[in-house]
């Protein structure tokens, strides 16, 4: 499991797009670099997830059992809204409308 070290401001465009920051490009492995899972956190934060991260982590969580009510308040909770991210041309990743919303996020971000 990667976890990102550091604070970085980024800012969003008119469109919801921003450059990751290259703090962060430095701390992933060259087999993480290409998509991105962007999710709702908790304390309406969003976190992002290498793909490659994520697949596990769902892969654990569809072996919860699903007859329990809180189990399954969970994971649609944790995996409502999540989109798989790539970087446009020009380097930026665009975060769901929907995601900035529950966030609150207009355009200054920091990234922790």
């Amino acid at each position: 499991m990667i976890v990102f070290l550091g604070e970085y401001e980024v800012t969003f465009d008119t469109k919801g797009r921003f450059l990751l920051p290259v703090g962060i490009k430095k701390q992933l492995p060259d087999d993480a670099r290409e998509k991105f899972v962007i999710a709702r956190g908790f304390e309406k934060c969003l976190t992002l997830y290498p793909k490659k991260n994520w697949d596990p982590i769902m892969a654990e969580l569809i072996k919860v059992s699903d007859y329990k009510a809180e189990n399954r308040e969970f994971l649609r909770y944790f995996t409502m809204g999540a989109a798989e991210l790539e970087f446009d041309t020009a380097g930026r990743l665009l975060v769901p409308p929907n995601l900035k919303t529950y966030a609150g996020l207009e355009k200054d971000v920091l990234l922790v």
